[in-house]
């Protein structure tokens, strides 16, 4: 189960190294199993119809739960927001957030300077892959 949450002791608990923000505009979606908190979905504004997703998954979510995880803050942001794509980066050398990215379905859209995956997910393609 998926839900937003502007705790932000909650937040920092699961965010590892990520850089918090205080900010209404910024959706941290936090992913539970069994009432234990699981993973962390951050969810930037970037451009007028784009955000950007960081993702930290604790031992408990990984796998399945991993990519579940994923696709249940995918459709939050959709549902929830009036946003039509969601982007990632991905460190290359990162092997289980690629395969995670490619089990949802996003689309690989080359690599950038800094050797970065990058992978976009628009609305009406997660409709279509995942409905």
């Amino acid at each position: 189960m998926i839900e937003r949450t502007k705790e932000y002791r909650r937040i920092k608990k699961l965010s590892s190294d990520m850089k918090l923000v205080v900010s209404d505009e910024i959706f941290y979606l936090v992913e539970s199993d069994g009432g234990k908190d699981v993973g962390l979905v951050c969810l930037c504004p970037w451009k007028d119809d784009t955000l950007i997703a960081q993702v930290n998954l604790g031992e408990d979510c990984r796998g399945r739960k991993a990519g579940e995880a994923y696709r249940n803050a995918l459709e939050w942001a959709f549902r929830e927001t009036n946003y039509t794509n969601v982007f990632g980066i991905i460190n290359s050398e990162n092997k289980a957030s690629r395969f995670m990215a490619r089990n949802v379905n996003f689309k690989f859209g080359g690599i950038d300077c800094d050797g970065y995956r990058c992978y976009n997910m628009s609305k009406s393609d997660f409709e279509q892959r995942n409905t």
